[in-house]
């Protein structure tokens, strides 16, 4: 506003107007909707590459365990669920060699063992939510399957990873993939020299892709299909 009462000249000082001023939020909102795409698709780029990373420490983790044992380590413990899965004998070599000591693997029944130490409020790794087996894209990577939860099997509270050991390419229909001809399956040994084609064309760790149910995916203790491992043709 202009003081006319002055007799100095002096610059004069306006208000926005209406127009003027939703002029400037449209294009705020305008430059809000361009940049937010970009921002998403950098995160999620971030999540990819991340997953990425989570692949590559699993096969490298895979490799060092082949080293030391001579063979991958099996699919799964037992031919009937719950066993112990091939995540748990891959902690020490995920540097989670406490609590991958602080199993009992002695106990068949990995689901009776597990639970038996979250009742007694000891370390166990079935709850925890391991970063390494859970993408960062998946929404539910870090929910907690509770104790109880219908159609689950009684393994107490349960963290769901994404990362299943590849069983092979038949589709078993629940019915057990403990002949399968892939990697990992039920009680397998199997070495680098039986995979034909060589570990670097043959898919080893697929992704459980993001079901919202929790009942699959359960990397260090419990079934076996869909669970702890899959095959190509599910």
């Amino acid at each position: 506003m202009c003081d006319h009462r002055d007799s100095m000249p002096r610059f004069c000082r306006r208000g926005f107007t209406l127009v003027e001023l939703l002029v400037v939020i449209s294009i705020i909102g305008i430059l809000m909707g361009l940049t937010l795409p970009a921002v998403q698709q950098a995160r999620e780029a971030a999540r990819r590459l991340q997953c990425q990373n989570n692949l590559r420490q699993l096969g490298l983790a895979l490799h060092s365990y082949h080293d030391q044992h001579g063979t991958f380590p099996m699919g799964s413990s037992s031919d009937r669920s719950p066993g112990w899965g091939y995540a748990a004998f891959l902690l020490p070599q995920l540097e989670q060699g406490n609590i991958y000591s602080a199993l009992d693997f002695a106990q068949s029944d990995c689901c009776a063992a597990i639970r038996s130490q979250q009742q007694t409020h000891t370390l166990d790794a079935q709850s925890r939510g391991f970063e390494f087996l859970i993408c960062p894209s998946d929404p539910y990577g870090l929910e907690v399957l509770s104790d109880g939860t219908p159609g689950a099997h009684p393994c107490g509270n349960v963290t769901p990873g994404n990362y299943l050991g590849v069983s092979g390419d038949r589709d078993f229909a629940y019915q057990g993939t403990t002949k399968g001809n892939g990697t990992f399956f039920s009680r397998s040994s199997t070495r680098v020299e039986a995979i034909r084609d060589g570990a670097s064309h043959t898919i080893v760790i697929g992704e459980r892709g993001l079901p919202r149910d929790l009942i699959w995916g359960w990397l260090i203790c419990g079934g076996t299909e869909y669970e702890q491992y899959l095959g190509t043709a599910m």
